[in-house]
C-alpha cells in the first residue's frame, strides 16, 4: 500500500494507504485530513513475494526495511522476525499494534480470503498482513507492499505464502513482547461461500488466540 495516486497501475485508493501516511502521496484534496505520521525507519514489511515496479522503488529510495519470503526461507521466521523488531523498535519500548492479513498465509492454509471488487470487469482478491507501531509499521504482505489492502492477481491465489505455524509464531512473538496493544485479522472472508471458508475462520480465531497469549504449553 506505499503505491502513491500516480504511480497505482489499479487506480485503486486503498493501495495507496502508506503513502498519505508518509507524506508523499501529493495532493489529494479529499484525503488532506490524514496526518503524515509515519516515518520511513519506522517501517518494516515482512514476507513479500511480489512487489510492484514503483513500490520497489519508493522502497528503495526512502530505505525502507523490508523481508521477503526468501528472506524467511533463509532465515526462518524466528529471526527474522526479531531482525524486524530490532529496526523498528530496538529497545522494545513502543506499544505495537498487530495487523494481520490472512492472505499473507498461503493459499493452501487459509484460501477463504480477501474481497471481490470489480474492476474494468475483472475481480481482485485484497489482501495483506502487518503490523503497526503508533508511527512505526512491521508489516507481512502478500502479493504488494500495503498497509490496509491491496488488490492480488485477478481471482489467482499467490503461492509460496507463510505457513500455518509460521503465521502463529508471528503472533505468538508479538504477545511475548509484552507491548501489544491491538490486533486485528483482515481479509478473512467466509462470504466466498467455498468449502474451505470454515477452515479459514478457525485459523483466523486461533491466529487471534495467539495474539492474546494462548501458548502450546
Amino acid at each position: 500500500d506505499i503505491n502513491t495516486p500516480e504511480t497505482t497501475t489499479s487506480g485503486n485508493i486503498h493501495g495507496c494507504p502508506v503513502s498519505f501516511l508518509l507524506g508523499i502521496a501529493g495532493e489529494v484534496p479529499e484525503f488532506e485530513w490524514v496526518p503524515h505520521c509515519l516515518r520511513p525507519d519506522r517501517i518494516v514489511y515482512i514476507g513479500l513475494r511480489d512487489v510492484d515496479k514503483d513500490e520497489k522503488r519508493i522502497l528503495r529510495e526512502k530505505g525502507i526495511k523490508a523481508f521477503s519470503m526468501s528472506h524467511v526461507d533463509r532465515y526462518g521466521i524466528g529471526q527474522v522476525v526479531e531482525m524486524a523488531l530490532d529496526h523498528v523498535n530496538p529497545k522494545r519500548d513502543r506499544p505495537i499494534h498487530l495487523s494481520f492479513d490472512i492472505d499473507a498465509l498461503d493459499p493452501s492454509v487459509a484460501p477463504s480470503t480477501g474481497g471481490k471488487w470489480e474492476c474494468l470487469g475483472n475481480f481482485y482478491s485484497l489482501g495483506e498482513f502487518l503490523f503497526v507501531q503508533k508511527t512505526s509499521v512491521i508489516g507481512v504482505s502478500t502479493n504488494y507492499l500495503r498497509l490496509i489492502f491491496h488488490p492480488l492477481s485477478p481471482g489467482t491465489p499467490v503461492r509460496g505464502g507463510l505457513t500455518f505455524r509460521e503465521g502463529h509464531y508471528i503472533c505468538e512473538a508479538m504477545s511475548e513482547t509484552g507491548l501489544l496493544v491491538g490486533v486485528d485479522i483482515m481479509e478473512v472472508n467466509p462470504a466466498l461461500k467455498s468449502k474451505f471458508s470454515g477452515q479459514t475462520v478457525k485459523i483466523a480465531c486461533s491466529l487471534v488466540k495467539c495474539s492474546l497469549g494462548e501458548t502450546l504449553l
